[in-house]
C-alpha cells in the first residue's frame, strides 16, 4: 500500500519540487509507474528516454527493469525538479539532463523506449513534442499517461470547484489545468499529426491516497502552483476551504484515511 502522511503545518517547508516528491509522488503517481513500465515492454539492456520526468519515479522504475547493462536518461526543463531528482536517485542509474520535450536534445534513434508520465498535457505544442518523442525512438514505442476526463475524475473536478469558491478562479483553473488534453480524439488527433501509424489507448485505474481532507489541501498547496493562492488564505477562509473539501471526500473517508479512485489513460504509440 502506498504511504501517506501529514505534512507538518501550512508553512512551506522546501521547495515545491521537494514537497511534490515527499508527498505526490506516493500519494498519486508512484502506483501508474508499472503501468508505464509494462506497456513498454523493458528489458535488460534497453536505452529509456523519459520526457517531462519531474522528480524521476518513472525514471527510477525504468533503471531498475533495464539494468546496469541499458541507459536511461530523465529529462525536464524545470531545474528544481531535477534537482529533487538527482537527490532522489541514490544508486545513480539515471542520466538527468535539462531540456525541452519540444527540441528533445538527442539523435534520431538513440533510445529503444520513450515514456512520459503526465507531461504531455503541459507542453504548448503536444503534437511536436510527440514528433519528437517519435523521432528519437525509431521503431520503438512512445508510452504516454494522460489523466481521464475530469467527468470520469469527479473527486478532482469537484475539489476544483471548492477551490474556485474559496481561493478565487485561479487556483480553480490550476486544479483543472492536468486536464487539458483528456479527450480520447483530442489525445488520438496529437499522436497521428505527429506521424505515428498506430496509437492504442487503455484506461487503467488507480487509488489516490491521503491521511485527511486537511493533508490533501495542504501537500496540494506546498507541492504545485496553488502556494499563491492558496497561501494567501487567512486560517479562517482556508478552514472553510478544508471544510468544504472534507464534505467531498466524506464518502472516500476510511480507517486508514482518504482513498478515491483516479483514472488515466495510457497511450502506447508506434510509428
Amino acid at each position: 500500500m502506498t504511504n501517506i502522511s501529514e505534512p507538518s503545518g501550512w508553512q512551506v517547508r522546501g521547495s515545491a519540487a521537494e514537497n511534490y516528491e515527499r508527498y505526490l509522488v506516493p500519494a498519486i503517481f508512484a502506483s501508474w509507474v508499472p503501468d508505464l513500465l509494462e506497456a513498454a515492454a523493458l528489458r535488460e539492456g534497453h536505452r529509456v528516454l523519459d520526457v517531462a520526468c519531474g522528480t524521476g519515479i518513472v525514471a527510477r522504475g525504468a533503471a531498475d527493469r533495464v539494468g546496469s547493462s541499458g541507459r536511461v536518461v530523465g529529462l525536464d526543463i524545470n531545474a528544481e525538479m531535477l534537482e529533487t531528482a538527482r537527490a532522489a536517485d541514490l544508486r545513480g542509474a539515471v542520466e538527468w539532463r535539462d531540456g525541452d520535450a519540444a527540441a528533445i536534445p538527442f539523435g534520431d534513434g538513440d533510445f529503444d523506449a520513450v515514456l512520459c508520465q503526465q507531461g504531455l498535457q503541459f507542453v504548448p505544442d503536444p503534437a511536436r513534442a510527440a514528433g519528437e518523442m517519435g523521432r528519437v525512438v525509431g521503431d520503438g514505442p512512445v508510452v504516454v499517461s494522460v489523466w481521464s476526463p475530469l467527468d470520469e475524475n469527479v473527486v478532482w473536478d469537484r475539489f476544483a470547484d471548492a477551490l474556485g469558491r474559496h481561493a478565487g478562479a485561479v487556483a480553480a483553473e490550476i486544479m483543472r489545468s492536468p486536464y487539458q488534453l483528456s479527450r480520447p480524439d483530442r489525445l488520438r488527433d496529437v499522436f497521428a499529426q505527429a506521424g505515428f501509424s498506430t496509437v492504442d489507448l487503455v484506461t487503467r485505474t488507480h487509488p489516490a491516497r491521503f491521511a485527511s481532507a486537511e493533508a490533501m489541501v495542504r501537500e496540494e498547496q506546498i507541492s504545485s502552483p496553488l502556494a499563491e493562492p492558496v497561501g494567501a488564505l487567512d486560517s479562517k477562509a482556508r478552514g472553510a476551504l478544508v471544510e468544504d473539501v472534507a464534505t467531498i471526500l466524506a464518502e472516500h473517508q476510511g480507517e486508514e484515511g482518504i482513498s478515491f479512485p483516479m483514472h488515466s489513460q495510457i497511450v502506447t504509440a508506434r510509428r
